[in-house]
């Protein structure tokens, strides 16, 4: 399965197949709508018909998976990002993210950190935490090495960074002797990963100074920078790290 990202052909082109009118910002009266460009909505037969006129175009099946949920005056509003697998495959065309059930939750930080985490150290610890998995042959992962790493030198002490991976201790070391990876790492997490139901790389976790999951990102674009995000997963993350601890 590959995430669809933000580019214009992914964005666009159903919505001028479909003919589609995006809500304006402001939302008035109860509903539940559906975002895939920032601050512009649209309703679930909308969402439907674009998945049905792209599948119509292609040979592959399409669905939109629910990464957030947050309410806006007095509408519910699902951020959404498409996902595509071979045709036939999807039933659902509406699903929310495996890790959806996360958000809010106590992430499991002893399994990386020790079995116990001193409450008075945790008062004094980094305000967030971003927690990416990963492993060495994922080219995805590669990819927004860069960006990750960016950010590590950005935010520096006030965000705890921590890289986890099923691979060996030995691979790990000799992919860091030619690649530049500034998080600090953990290998063979297989009880963390199988817990966590990760399927599928890179997916990263922010955590807040209590360890619960704020939210969670599939891959960053190559493009993302700190000074110029280039994703809407960046530019929400960066947003969230300017308020929170700037």
């Amino acid at each position: 399965m590959t995430y669809l990202k933000s580019f214009l052909i992914n964005l666009l082109l159903p919505l001028l197949v479909c003919g589609l009118a995006l809500v304006p910002k402001g939302l008035a009266g109860q509903g539940v709508f559906y975002s895939f460009i920032k601050n512009s909505y649209v309703m679930e037969d909308s969402v439907l018909a674009i998945i049905h006129d792209f599948e119509a175009a292609s040979n592959k099946s399409f669905r939109a998976v629910i990464e957030y949920t947050h309410k806006r005056n007095d509408s519910t509003v699902h951020e959404i990002i498409w996902e595509t697998a071979a045709k036939d495959t999807f039933i659902e065309k509406i699903v929310p993210a495996t890790y959806l059930k996360y958000i809010g939750q106590r992430f499991p930080i002893e399994n990386l950190l020790g079995d116990t985490v001193d409450t008075a150290k945790e008062k004094q610890s980094p305000k967030a935490t971003l927690v990416n998995f990963w492993f060495t042959a994922c080219v995805p992962c590669i990819e927004e090495i860069p960006f990750l790493n960016d950010l590590q030198q950005h935010f520096d002490e006030r965000v705890k960074f921590l890289a986890v991976t099923f691979e060996t201790n030995e691979r790990i070391a000799r992919f860091l002797l030619q690649h530049s990876f500034l998080f600090e790492h953990h290998s063979e997490a297989h009880q963390l990963i199988k817990t966590l139901e990760i399927e599928a790389f890179p997916v990263s976790f922010l955590l807040n100074e209590h360890h619960r999951v704020v939210r969670f990102f599939g891959p960053f674009s190559p493009k993302d920078t700190v000074l110029q995000p280039h994703s809407r997963s960046a530019s929400w993350l960066l947003e969230w790290c300017k308020y929170h601890l700037e």
